[in-house]
């Protein structure tokens, strides 16, 4: 094993509280606020129903049946992406476990237990000793990957709630698109006659109070969501990103050549939390910027509306709603946050990324002028 300095070794010890520490930190978090946990839900089937007058073009529903069988395959489909999500980050984690154990294999640090004649002579209560100390130790480290993998399942919670919000405003978005090609398409193939005019400011009117509503659904629903989870979601962003620190320092440290399956394991370690901190948090940045293409999609509608409606007065009620749209669509005005500190977006993620590969050149850095007597 190389030289390493003192920093570095605190890091590479990081790990081994910060894994714990997580799954207790995300679980405790969720129980303090499992009150909201059904105004929370039930605000997801309000998003849903929304969802139903979407449904009116190409896809009519004209009754009650119809509601049921969309909220039904709204519903499923929500359960089909939790529960792929839940198996791939409880599989991922037994894959690091997986890991780790055959680190030890590698290492040859599981051995016989040699001459057994010996082992009989040995005083009893200290055997007995030994196995309730064994007892003890495989009893807690089974809790607390139990907690670590039950934490995961609440990360999976915020984020199946995330890509719900997503699928609103994506949709939302592309009601406003096809609204301002629909009135473009008018522009282009027919004159104005007043009445033509009348009967379709009427329908529009009508489309636009549609899309309000359903922006103050998502508003409603960004708000919970953001207000149940930022919390959560900064105590296991930074708890994993302290791990992921932690490992790469261990893989600095660790010497291949001496202990390839510590290495090795380390190495996995650090792709798995990696995952952890970026990949599966993405949804956050996509809902992000979902939520940004509405301001300008609402903007360009405006412009359509103004053209196709070039006597309709300002203080009317198509553009008292269409005003009411672009103030609910605003910029940054959905950004899910960690505890208010972190703004999950791309640009985050991106910075977390070059922040590892900046601190694993700086760890290396440290290490070699530790080992050559510099610092």
């Amino acid at each position: 094993m190389p030289n390493e300095s003192l920093f570095i070794k605190l890091l590479g010890n990081i790990p081994a509280f910060a894994v714990f520490g997580r799954g207790t930190a995300v679980m405790l978090l969720f129980l303090t606020k499992r009150a909201g946990w059904q105004t929370l839900y039930q605000t997801r089937l309000k998003s849903a129903i929304l969802l139903m007058d979407y449904q009116v073009k190409g896809n009519p529903i004209s009754n009650d049946g119809g509601k049921s069988q969309f909220l039904q395959q709204h519903m499923a489909g929500t359960a089909r992406v939790a529960t792929l999500l839940g198996v791939i980050v409880v599989f991922v984690h037994f894959v690091w476990q997986f890991s780790a154990y055959l680190s030890v294999l590698i290492a040859g640090t599981i051995q016989p237990t040699g001459n057994t004649t010996k082992i009989g002579n040995t005083n009893s209560s200290y055997g007995q000793d030994q196995l309730f100390s064994q007892i003890m130790f495989y009893t807690g480290y089974a809790f607390f990957l139990s907690m670590y993998v039950l934490s995961q399942q609440v990360i999976v919670l915020g984020v199946v709630f995330t890509i719900i919000l997503r699928s609103c405003l994506k949709r939302n978005n592309a009601t406003i698109v096809n609204l301002r090609l629909a009135l473009d398409s008018a522009n282009s193939l027919c004159g104005s006659g007043d009445e033509n005019i009348v009967i379709e400011g009427a329908r529009l009117v009508e489309q636009l109070e549609i899309i309000r509503r359903c922006q103050n659904g998502i508003r409603i629903l960004y708000t919970e969501v953001d207000a149940f989870f930022r919390n959560i979601f900064f105590a296991a962003h930074v708890l994993d990103m302290a791990c992921l620190m932690g490992f790469v320092a261990l893989v600095i440290m660790s010497d291949s050549s001496a202990n390839l399956g510590a290495w090795l394991s380390n190495c996995v370690s650090s792709v798995i939390f990696v995952g952890y901190t970026t990949v599966l948090l993405c949804p956050l940045a996509f809902a992000y910027e979902e939520a940004e293409s509405t301001h300008f999609q609402v903007y360009q509608l405006s412009v359509a509306i103004r053209r196709h409606f070039p006597k309709e007065a300002i203080d009317s009620q198509m553009h008292e709603i269409l005003q009411d749209i672009m103030g609910l669509s605003e910029e940054k005005s959905i950004v899910l946050q960690g505890a208010g500190v972190i703004n999950y977006t791309r640009s985050w993620f991106a910075g977390t990324i070059t922040l590892t590969l900046s601190f694993s050149v700086l760890a290396y850095e440290l290490t070699q002028r530790s080992g050559s007597g510099i610092c």
